[in-house]
């Protein structure tokens, strides 16, 4: 069976820390994203977080020097302790960095 790929956006593996992933104050949470796209993420979670849960998320994206601090995003599946979630606020200038990482970073990866 040939699955069709149906995203928005192009998204590429990666492997670096979530700083902090919260639903409530304190942060509850680390982890460590696997892939990521101009919508969204996919990351390795040690806790496990219902889906429909609005999460904020802090992290740096390796070799950029910016940090995107409390990204508001939904998890959209969980499976096997991986989770889903789509970016329900970024900026257009935090889209943009992300976009310039995924076209510098994601050349060699289809």
């Amino acid at each position: 069976m040939i699955k069709i790929e149906r995203r928005k956006y192009k998204r590429i593996p990666v492997y670096f820390k979530v700083a902090n992933i919260s639903v409530v104050e304190p942060p509850e949470n680390r982890g460590y994203i696997r892939d990521i796209s101009e919508g969204g993420m996919k990351i390795d979670a040690v806790t496990r977080i219902e889906p429909g849960t609005v999460l904020l998320l802090d992290f740096s994206l390796p070799n950029e020097n910016f940090k995107f601090e409390n990204v508001g995003a939904i998890v959209k599946w969980l499976e096997k302790g991986k989770m889903g979630v789509e970016f329900i606020d970024l900026s257009e200038r935090q889209r943009e960095i992300i976009k310039a990482y995924i076209s510098e970073y994601g050349h060699n990866i289809d």
